[in-house]
């Protein structure tokens, strides 16, 4: 009972998201991706709006199943009938610009097709049919498949598998199996990575979850494992390895991640109730048996992506994921690349401390009695006249209520070589202390409000506020390489 209870909050939350961004005139949910400073959003969103449905008739009250029906009407009407495809929002219909959006209603359309016949009428099941049919060929085909990423692959195979058996085509169905099968293979891969970003986690849980009703006795028993190993309970969280993390505001950004595992483990982090449009994605998790068991603490994990080797640990208290790397990050990566990022707290407020962005070449980590060291090379050139290239190694902790910051215990804002730097709140206390080990240099540390690179929410009312302390060196001038070893005691 108290799963089926989880999973009817999530539907009401998503509704509530929904109804927020509800135009009056339109009827239609109004939401951009891309808003920045806008107080009004115009744009009508495709995916959002059946999302928004899906919700409204998993409510199962007359007033809403007909909301819901009038929805998906209109929006399947946007459909670009030569490619099978549909816009991001309806005002650039016939236009396309994502290639993948007819994929991401394959899942919700699919539920409404499956669980609420009886309300539906025979001319909206037909045009949903007859919708869906269209974007399933038109992602089927070997050239669009081949090029999908695996969080749309599987989503693809794993369509074509429920869609095969509620259509009884069984080509379609056999299509999908072998489908989703090599992908299962290609992500048993040691340095596979997909994974290891909370977003494709849950792409990758939206398409089990149509296939299978317990994951947990599927194939994918590897997928199950990495559920639990970087799931930090405690705090409930994402943990790492944190190759794609972003942050909003002051803690992780909420995904349709949170809510899966939430489900998983009896409850959701407070934060995943903040007025967010990714509430509405809710309406896609269903009522299953899975558990996901915790493991015994203290416990370690590594492994390898990319070339670059991992390591998860998690204690009773705290979490951390390290990324060792040899090279510098492609720009693609830098945003949500985390080098090291350390994280406790509840269920009421996940705090982290973390080390991104910088302009070393490389860093190295050792795990010690007491904590772990990050050694870090520092390249010989420098642009000094770039101020935030100075700055080439960076820390971020997020502003909380009782945090104390000291140096040597003191309060100060700068700090050298060898100097303790002590973090002190009611359910943490830990120490950093930089040691330079070779080169020719003179550098300072400073401590100030900032953010880290993968803030996400700085527009509007935020576009100048600070969630972060910064804690970085900075280079005065260099004449040679340097080697700096970070001591981070727990």
């Amino acid at each position: 009972m108290e799963e089926i209870d989880l999973v009817r909050q999530l539907v009401e939350l998503a509704v509530t998201s929904g109804r927020s961004h509800q135009s009056p005139q339109t009827n239609f949910v109004q939401y951009c991706h891309q808003s920045q400073d806008e107080g009004v959003n115009h744009t009508i969103p495709v995916y959002e709006n059946v999302l928004f449905a899906l919700a409204l008739i998993r409510m199962q009250t007359v007033a809403d199943v007909n909301e819901a029906k009038e929805i998906i009407g209109k929006i399947v009407g946007f459909q670009n009938l030569e490619t099978g495809n549909f816009p991001t929002y309806i005002h650039e219909y016939p236009v396309c610009r994502d290639h993948y959006v007819c994929v991401h209603l394959l899942a919700p359309l699919y539920w409404v097709l499956k669980g609420f016949k009886k309300v539906l009428g025979k001319e909206l099941i037909d045009q949903i049919t007859t919708s869906m049919k269209l974007s399933l060929d038109y992602c089927s085909k070997d050239e669009n498949f081949e090029k999908a990423p695996f969080q749309i692959a599987i989503k693809i195979a794993a369509a074509n598998v429920v869609y095969g058996k509620l259509w009884k085509d069984k080509k379609r169905q056999e299509r999908g199996k072998k489908w989703m099968e090599e992908l299962r293979q290609v992500s048993e891969a040691d340095d596979f990575g997909t994974w290891y970003s909370p977003v494709y986690i849950a792409e990758t849980l939206i398409a089990l979850q149509m296939v299978y009703e317990k994951i947990s006795k599927s194939p994918w028993t590897k997928f199950w494992k990495m559920l639990s190993q970087t799931w930090f309970q405690p705090a409930r969280c994402y943990i790492g390895p944190p190759v794609k993390l972003l942050q909003w505001r002051s803690e992780p950004q909420p995904t349709l991640y949170d809510l899966y595992l939430g489900d998983f483990t009896g409850g959701y982090p407070y934060h995943s109730f903040i007025d967010h449009p990714f509430q509405l994605q809710g309406a896609l998790v269903r009522s299953i048996e899975d558990q996901l068991e915790e493991p015994k603490m203290p416990f370690k994990v590594e492994g390898d992506v990319a070339g670059h080797t991992w390591c998860v640990k998690q204690t009773e208290s705290y979490g951390y994921s390290v990324i060792d790397s040899g090279a510098m990050l492609p720009p693609e990566l830098k945003e949500g690349f985390h080098h090291f990022r350390m994280v406790w707290g509840d269920e009421n407020r996940i705090h982290s401390f973390s080390c991104q962005g910088g302009f070393f070449t490389s860093m190295t980590h050792e795990e010690v009695d007491g904590g772990v060291d990050l050694s870090f090379v520092l390249a010989e050139d420098i642009e000094l006249l770039d101020r935030k290239k100075g700055q080439e190694l960076c820390f971020f902790l997020d502003q909380h209520e009782g945090l104390d910051i000291t140096v040597n215990d003191k309060k100060a804002t700068t700090f050298n070589f060898n100097n303790k730097i002590r973090f002190k709140s009611d359910q943490m206390d830990f120490t950093m202390k930089f040691i330079f080990e070779d080169g020719d240099a003179r550098m300072m540390g400073h401590i100030q409000p900032g953010n880290r690179a993968s803030q996400v929410d700085l527009k509007g009312d935020n576009r100048f506020k600070a969630f972060d302390w910064e804690i970085f060196l900075r280079t005065v001038r260099r004449y040679t390489s340097c080697q700096i070893k970070v001591e981070i005691r727990i």
